[in-house]
């Protein structure tokens, strides 16, 4: 049975040009220009497709964390602070007193995701505030 691929649309096309280069129906300089690539990097994916299939044209990251992820456990012991001295505050207030008190410097933008996902913060929206217009002078009036 054949593994599914799951792949971008950026993928799907470099691997259809590259199966057109696999059965000789254009050139590489061709297939190149219409990457948007240059020959050497065509050669280099084309080694890699040919080794390795479809699978070889998808990020190597792809269903991965992120390299600059901060760990879970982290994240919970900074939620825990939050929930239990920093409850009803704002999330950049929180950040700020995060570094004075506890010398953990996080981002007041994760800081506020963190707490939407736990339930501690709900994204407000801000209302527009009413402006009464002045009345118009006339044609006439002068």
């Amino acid at each position: 049975m054949r593994e599914v691929i799951t792949m971008t649309l950026k993928a799907q096309k470099r691997a259809k040009i590259l199966e057109m280069v696999k059965n000789k129906k254009i050139k590489q300089k061709d297939a190149a220009i219409i990457l948007g690539i240059c020959r050497r990097q065509l050669i280099r994916i084309f080694k890699e497709y040919l080794s390795k299939g479809d699978e070889a044209l998808n990020h190597k990251l792809i269903g991965k964390p992120g390299n600059h992820r901060i760990s879970s456990d982290i994240k919970e012991k900074i939620m825990q602070i939050v929930r239990n001295n920093y409850k009803g505050f704002k999330p950049t207030f929180i950040a700020e007193k995060l570094y004075e008190e506890h010398h953990i410097k996080i981002g007041a933008s994760t800081l506020r995701l963190w707490m939407m996902e736990t339930g501690l913060w709900k994204k407000i929206r801000k209302t527009a505030k009413h402006r009464t217009r002045r009345p118009r002078k006339s044609i006439l009036e002068k």
